[in-house]
């Protein structure tokens, strides 16, 4: 609105100069010179004609100012408008308060634009008469649409998003919520008094004092927030906010507003908790699987050695028994070569059964099975292989020393497929109750991308195995530098 301030002046400095009674002349010079040096555009309206006018009202309509004079204001506005126009300058003429009100004024150039009119009742010349000051609004007008456009785009956007935003009077206590803060709450407007302990009232109770203490932390430091708080619907749904916010000081740095946005993020909340159990099932179905896997491990390694083993040492016997007799030379070297044979399947059901389950891990125990894994990747692979083991006894049970074992395989066949490496380093140890692993080699070194692969199911399985405990397997490779195999198990 415009001030009506003006119109006060215009009376305590004017009413006597505009008295007949003292000069007719003085009045109307006196009269003028207010108008000039009122605000906008600005008349005098007496018996329903222009009598005085500003030279700011030759720039509103694109009319000389000469032009008003004599004439009804009201035929310079919209048609639309005149009517009322009319009334209100009948009850302000006829004694009645100052009116404000907006019209449309019809240009020289006929174009149309926007004006406020505010007028006040005076008296001139001994008669009842009107002062007008009057204002285009154009650009006022445009700039409430921008803000009002501006303002549905944010209602729009904060409802698409599920974001509501918040501001905090903190010396008053007064709260202002945005539209979409309502509607995430599920409160209406009209039936809800915002106060920060109105506030707390909403927030799940087994949140309350975490949120309370979060922002009166906030006052205190100054320091913006964030954090996860449930709040309660009046219908009793439970909906998860995450809520930020921060302060704003005074010159002094005290407190004196907070304002903060919350996210309603339960479905978000919904979906990863369905993935994390997800997760968690394909996690206990491969850990499962693991487990079987082992059990088949050890009752085939048991047959091979048991079973096939004593067949194979049973075929030796026999052969050694027919060795002894005298037999032609020809049957003789065909029983030689077939004791070679029978001698390399029970080597190799050896082999085979040992890599199936090495029986060191389940008789010596896992550093015994680590130590001899070492020693014999070094030869099979000609590779030189340094041990490091700073734990004295393992205290884990078989199942976890399994795990540890298999990622120590896996990491060795790695480099000796991979890596390039002509060195490799094998670490174990205890901190703090975690089993550290550590494989290192010199090689080319894993690239990032590879070792974040999907496809790379070793990496996958190491990762696995580790998780399944409580665990977890790092890698980092440097381009050729080598590659660093990181697992922690706690015990």
């Amino acid at each position: 609105m415009l001030p009506v301030s003006p119109f006060s002046d215009f009376r305590r400095t004017a009413v006597s100069d505009l008295d007949p009674s003292v000069a007719p002349r003085q009045s109307e010079e006196s009269l003028n010179s207010i108008v000039e040096g009122l605000p906008g555009g600005a008349v005098v309206i007496l018996d329903g004609e222009v009598v005085v006018c500003n030279k700011a009202v030759e720039e509103i309509w694109g009319y000389p100012r000469e032009r008003f004079l004599g004439t009804s204001p009201i035929e310079y506005l919209h048609p639309d408008d005149r009517a009322r126009a009319g009334e209100r300058i009948k009850k302000v003429v006829a004694g009645g308060p100052t009116e404000l009100g907006e019209y449309l004024a019809v240009r020289a150039d006929g174009d149309v634009v926007p004006v406020e009119i505010s007028s006040a009742h005076i008296v001139f010349q001994g008669k009842p008469a009107i002062v007008s000051v009057i204002r285009d609004v154009s650009e006022r007008n445009k700039q409430n649409e921008a803000i009002l456009e501006s303002e549905t785009r944010l209602v729009e956007a904060q409802r698409l998003s599920h974001v509501g935003s918040w501001e905090w009077g903190i010396t008053e206590d007064r709260i202002t919520w945005s539209e979409e803060l309502y509607r995430i709450y599920g409160l209406d407007p009209n039936d809800f008094a915002a106060s920060y302990e109105a506030f707390l009232e909403r927030v799940h109770p087994e949140d309350r004092e975490r949120t309370d203490s979060s922002v009166r932390a906030a006052l205190q430091t100054g320091e913006p927030f964030l954090f996860d708080e449930r709040i309660v619907r009046p219908d009793g749904s439970v909906r998860v906010l995450e809520s930020r916010g921060r302060v704003i000081t005074d010159s002094d740095g005290r407190p004196v507003k907070m304002i903060g946005a919350c996210h309603d993020v339960t479905e978000r909340k919904k979906a990863e908790e369905s993935v994390q159990r997800s997760r968690d099932q394909l996690r206990a179905l491969h850990s499962h699987v693991a487990h079987l896997r082992e059990e088949e491990r050890i009752v085939l390694a048991r047959e091979l050695h048991d079973e096939i083993g004593q067949t194979m040492v049973a075929i030796q016997l026999h052969l050694s028994g027919l060795r002894a007799q005298d037999l032609p030379e020809e049957a003789a070297e065909r029983l030689e070569r077939a004791s070679e044979l029978v001698e390399s399947v029970v080597q190799m059901g050896g082999r085979i059964s040992t890599c199936l389950r090495p029986g060191v891990l389940d008789g010596l125990g896992l550093l015994t099975a680590i130590k001899c894994e070492v020693e014999e990747f070094g030869e099979r692979s000609g590779l030189e292989c340094e041990l490091l083991l700073n734990v004295e006894k393992w205290d884990g049970d078989l199942d976890r020393a399994t795990a540890l074992y298999r990622i120590l395989q896996e990491s060795l066949t790695n480099v000796a497929r991979h890596s390039g490496a002509t060195r490799v380093w094998v670490s174990i140890e205890d901190e703090d109750g975690v089993i550290v692993l550590r494989v290192e080699d010199n090689g080319r070194g894993f690239e990032a991308d590879r070792i974040q692969s999907s496809r790379n199911l070793g990496v996958l399985g190491m990762q696995e195995r580790a998780l399944a405990w409580g665990g977890t397997v790092s890698i980092q490779g440097v381009p050729d530098e080598g590659t660093t195999v990181v697992a922690r198990i706690p015990v």
